[in-house]
């Protein structure tokens, strides 16, 4: 999977064991008089983790969650879906986040709810994907326009060793190896670098860190710097 649009992905990264690191009452605290929340999951697979997700926004009564989950793999979109159980709040579009299609089709998504950008971003194990495919160029690209149209994101970043093993695995499998691995400069620290790219040139700052997966990666919680 050059993408990592594992077909079965959910069968070894259980989605409740993303959500269970996420705080009860932070929907309270982020939208204090809000009534509307309008969420996006980049990278949601077949969903399932889109469905938890909307499932802990909506834990605060009286709030009307609506969620967007984009993928490039439209197979997993279609599985998506089809158990899709809330197919009115809950919706998915065969996205590739790097296409210079995707962010007209997301305002449009937007507009209809009248909203001008999302209130969250969930990005989980998405950003090695982007960068070993894109480059330093392409991930930094990935950051800015995501950070530009959302107030929160919520980012799970792989770690270089995630790095690696993915270059093995395509060894492994006889496939093509990822041509930038090795021109990478935001390399053996890139978690740290990711951080300092968004608080940096994102306009967003470190609002909190909501420890780490059995997978050793941090979910970390940025927050737009005008949004008050």
């Amino acid at each position: 999977a050059k993408y990592g649009n594992f077909i079965n992905y959910y069968q070894f990264n259980k989605p409740e064991e993303r959500v269970r690191l996420l705080p009860e009452n932070f929907v309270v605290r982020a939208w204090t008089n809000k009534h509307r929340i309008v969420a996006l999951d980049i990278g949601c697979n077949t969903g399932e983790l889109t469905i938890c997700l909307y499932k802990y926004l909506t834990s605060s009564e009286g709030t009307d969650v609506h969620v967007l989950g984009i993928d490039l793999d439209a197979e997993l979109i279609q599985r998506a879906q089809q158990s899709n159980p809330f197919p009115n709040s809950v919706h998915y579009m065969c996205l590739d986040v790097m296409d210079e299609h995707c962010q007209p089709t997301l305002l449009t998504y937007l507009k209809k709810l009248q909203q001008t950008h999302f209130d969250i971003t969930f990005c989980f194990s998405v950003t090695m994907w982007i960068h070993l495919n894109h480059g330093d160029v392409g991930l930094k690209s990935f950051l800015e326009t995501t950070c530009r149209y959302t107030d929160f994101l919520l980012l799970e970043a792989q770690t270089w060793k995630c790095y690696r093993n993915a270059s093995r695995r395509m060894r492994r499998e006889g496939k093509k190896e990822f041509q930038n691995l090795d021109s990478l400069s935001m390399n053996i620290n890139v978690v740290e670098n990711i951080r300092d790219y968004i608080e940096g040139k994102c306009n967003m700052d470190v609002y909190q860190c909501f420890g780490e997966t059995v997978w050793n990666r941090r979910v970390t919680l940025y927050k737009k710097k005008l949004c008050s």
